[in-house]
Order: structure tokens, then C-alpha cells, then sequence
């Protein structure tokens, strides 16, 4: 499939795709599997804030929306929904597998550009990430200053992703003014935001990269930081008032 230059076009209804471009639908109609979540909260609540230090005030709100959930291997559910459907969802290990790593995955037949995703007020503008993690962690860190505006995972570099989301903002009756690309601070990341920008209105987009790996490393970075200075204060204060 093609990607002219001119891909994307404000106009007074928002934005329009010029290429022929088609949201991709899964093979088989999805179905969330309900039979594997269960009603214990205790991982999708503490890996998030504990390991990944997301902002506790998030997590409880995501999982009130039921965006989030727990399920019977003790993964994180970030559940996909367009017009409170659930479409697709990413699932995240919370303690390693035997090789060390953390399991990551995404449910079969899920919507194809679709994406984990939550709007702050009434979105004007778009921000795209890798991963729901960090999202969250944008959000952690960026939670005072977000306005009007939704975060979306790609679950990868997905274009399908980032397209499916610009037509969703407009059939929504959403304006968009602005798209942010919050990929990670690798090659892979920055080839695709300076790719993508490039062919938008440099009016309209706009590249914010970590300047850690990715977001979540910047995000524990702040805390780090946040950590140390309360300590150093403490021993301030302590010494002012011996």
C-alpha cells in the first residue's frame, strides 16, 4: 500500500486519507476471551506502580473504566475498545518467565488498526507511543499539563495504528490540531516519527522522544531523581532544626 506525501490533509471536518487506504479487520471477528480475566486486581495494580512506577491516581482510574484488568497467569490486561467495544488488547507479564524475560503479547484477531488507548477531556490533538506502558508513563510524568487530548499505543511501529486512530478522531467529530510522536530513542523509533512527520503539515505534528531508552526508563528516571531530592531535603531539614 502506498503512503503519498500528502497522506494526511486538514480541512474544516478534520482530517482526510488520501491514499486508499482500509482499516484492517482480523480475519475472524474478535472476541475478548471474559473466561481467562479474573476478579483479583492485586498484579494489574502493583506491577504497574511499583515496578513501572506509573502514578497510582492512573492505574485506579483505568481500571474504574475498565481498561485494564488481571488475567489467570497474572498478566496485565490493557484492554482496546472503540466506542466501548472492547476490539483487541495487549497483555504484559508481571514476573519473569524462565528465560528472565518479561512475557508480552497481543490477543489474536484483534482489530488491526486499533490500539490501546484513553482520551484526557475532550481530545483535540493525538499522541502515539509503543506501548501502553508508556503511555502511562507519558502520562505519569505529563499528568499536569495533558489537556484535551489522547494517548494511543501502536503496540508497535504500527501505520495502520496511527492512520486508523486520525480517521477514528474525525468520524468521532474531533479536530485535531496536532500529532505528537512519543516513539522510543532508538533507530527504529526515530526513523518512523521523522518518517511520519515529515508527512504532515509542520503545523500540525510535532516529535518528542525520551530522552531516556524509552518512556518508562525516563519516567523511573524522574522518580529516581524525585527520591533523592525528598532524602536530601530531609537531611536539610533534619540539620536546620538540631
Amino acid at each position: 500500500m502506498s503512503f503519498p506525501e500528502d497522506v494526511l490533509d486538514l480541512n474544516a471536518q478534520g482530517y482526510k486519507v488520501k491514499d486508499n487506504f482500509q482499516e484492517q479487520k482480523p480475519k475472524k471477528p474478535y472476541q475478548y476471551p471474559s473466561h481467562y480475566e479474573v476478579n483479583d486486581r492485586t498484579k494489574t495494580k502493583n506491577y504497574p506502580t511499583n515496578e513501572r512506577k506509573i502514578h497510582p491516581k492512573i492505574v485506579n482510574w483505568l481500571d474504574s473504566k475498565d481498561l485494564i484488568a488481571q488475567d489467570k497467569r497474572g498478566n496485565v490486561v490493557f484492554k482496546w475498545k472503540k466506542q466501548g467495544e472492547i476490539v483487541g488488547a495487549d497483555r504484559q507479564g508481571t514476573s519473569p518467565m524462565k528465560d528472565g524475560r518479561m512475557f508480552k503479547g497481543i490477543d489474536r484477531n484483534r482489530h488491526g488498526s486499533a490500539g490501546f488507548s484513553v482520551d484526557i477531556g475532550k481530545p483535540h490533538s493525538i499522541y502515539l507511543f509503543e506501548s501502553p506502558i508508556d503511555t502511562l508513563s507519558y502520562w505519569s510524568i505529563k499528568k499536569e499539563k495533558l489537556q484535551n487530548t489522547r494517548l494511543v499505543s501502536m503496540s508497535g511501529l504500527k501505520r495502520q495504528t496511527m492512520i486508523g486512530e486520525i480517521k477514528r478522531m474525525g468520524k468521532e467529530g474531533h479536530k485535531v490540531n496536532q500529532i505528537t510522536f512519543c516513539t522510543d530513542n532508538d533507530k527504529a523509533g526515530r526513523e518512523f516519527a521523522n518518517k511520519y512527520s515529515a508527512m504532515i503539515a509542520k503545523r500540525l505534528n510535532k516529535i518528542n522522544i525520551s530522552t531516556a531508552k524509552d518512556w518508562n526508563e525516563e519516567l523511573k528516571s524522574v522518580k529516581k531523581k524525585d527520591s533523592a531530592n525528598i532524602r536530601q531535603n530531609s537531611i536539610v531539614l533534619g540539620r536546620s532544626y538540631a
